[in-house]
């Protein structure tokens, strides 16, 4: 999955964001490219721009793992 995908159809990802970044509102990270999404995240959830940057490729991946299992 990727940056593209997530702006295309968020629902999968929404209540992802709100349960990792929770001082971030997830529209609002999902109306910006990727780069300016994780200055968003890193800023408002105090945390450095790698760690933000680590956590959604993390959240991405883990709902890219949970999409394939359900197509099996």
């Amino acid at each position: 999955m990727n940056w593209q995908d997530i702006t295309r159809n968020p629902d999968p990802v929404v209540e992802e964001l709100r349960q990792h970044f929770p001082a971030t509102d997830p529209d609002e990270v999902l109306k910006t490219d990727k780069e300016r999404a994780v200055e968003k995240l890193a800023r408002a959830n105090d945390l450095t721009r790698r760690e933000a940057q680590v956590e959604l490729d993390d959240l991405m991946f883990a709902t890219d793992l949970r999409r394939y299992r359900r197509k099996a």
